[in-house]
This record gives structure tokens, C-alpha cells and sequence, in this order.
């Protein structure tokens, strides 16, 4: 009960990061938006987590791979606000939620996880759910599609690693690289 009612929880957050988003990309350019989720990130992280962490913040044995999680999310938030920016936040939110689909499809090859016949069959609806709400041909913008599928794609990624990375890695230290790699990159 506690794993769904997180899992609840973290939708309405990532709802409301969205709807925050769409609304504020049609005022402000996208990479000052992106930088302004990943220094308030940042900031917030090293107030209240750098005095009592200290350097246990930053200890990793795989800072490497830690910055290449950080770049995947940091082109997963330009991909999705610019694709906000040129479509509806229903066919984009539908579109890039194609990302599960594409972690379960990739997840045998890169983790050497077991899919069986129910997560095939459910890929496939899924799938299907991304074409109905694509709709090709139907007047959404060709180039938000691909922002959107291209979102989805890289986040895919990101949560690939992140679940390579999760067993042996505190999560606030991967939270803090991603923050950290975001903020400098997008200064």
C-alpha cells in the first residue's frame, strides 16, 4: 500500500510539473525553464542535504555513468518542454508516457530482465494507446511528435540506468548529480 500510494503521490507531482511547465513555456524560453528546475534542484539539495551528508552526497564509485544519467534526464527536460510547447499536454504527456513501453522493450537486451507474456501483451496496448493518441494524420505538429517520441525514448534510457545504478548507489547521490550536472550544463 505504501509503493502506491508513493507511486499516486509522485503522478500528481509529475502532473503538476507538467501543467506548470506547459504553461510557463508559453512565456519564457525552454532553456531557461530547464535551468530553472535544475538549479532550484540543485540549491535546494545543497541547503538541506549538503550539511548533514557532506561528502557522502557526492561518493560514488561510477561518477561516469552517473554524468551520462544526468544528460539523458537533462535531454529528456528539453525534448518534453519544447514538445509542450508545440502541442497539447494530453497528446504530449500520452506520447512521451510511451517510456515504460520502451524500458520494458529494451530492459532484456541492456538488463537481462525476463519479460513474459503479460508485459509483451500489455507493450503491444500500450503501443497501441500511443498510435490512438498520435493519431498520424491528424494535425498534430509532425515536429512535436518526434520531440515527444524522442522524450520518451531518452527517458527510457535514463530509467534504464537509473535501475542499473539504484542497487549500489544512494538515491539522493543520484538525485544530486542530476541536479548538479543539470545546473552547470544549462549555466
Amino acid at each position: 500500500m505504501l509503493g502506491i500510494g508513493l507511486a499516486m503521490a509522485s503522478l500528481v507531482l509529475f502532473v503538476t510539473l507538467a501543467v506548470t511547465t506547459k504553461h510557463l513555456s508559453t512565456r519564457f524560453p525552454v532553456p531557461l525553464l530547464v535551468w530553472a528546475r535544475y538549479t532550484v534542484h540543485c540549491v535546494l539539495m545543497v541547503v538541506l542535504l549538503a550539511p548533514t551528508m557532506r561528502w557522502r552526497l557526492l561518493a560514488t564509485g561510477k561518477p561516469g555513468l552517473h554524468v551520462l544519467r544526468a544528460f539523458l534526464l537533462l535531454a529528456t527536460s528539453f525534448g518534453g518542454v519544447a514538445a509542450f510547447k508545440r502541442m497539447p499536454l494530453a497528446e504530449t504527456t500520452a506520447i512521451v508516457f510511451a517510456a515504460p513501453l520502451i524500458v520494458t522493450l529494451l530492459a532484456r537486451p541492456l538488463l537481462g530482465e525476463t519479460i513474459g507474456r503479460v508485459r509483451w501483451l500489455a507493450v503491444l496496448v500500450g503501443f497501441g494507446g500511443v498510435l490512438l493518441v498520435a493519431r498520424p494524420g491528424s494535425g498534430l505538429v509532425l515536429d512535436g511528435v518526434l520531440l515527444a517520441l524522442g522524450t520518451a525514448v531518452v527517458y527510457a534510457l535514463y530509467q534504464l540506468l537509473t535501475r542499473k545504478l539504484s542497487p549500489t548507489e544512494h538515491p539522493l547521490t543520484l538525485l544530486f548529480y542530476t541536479a548538479l550536472i543539470g545546473s552547470a550544463a544549462t549555466s
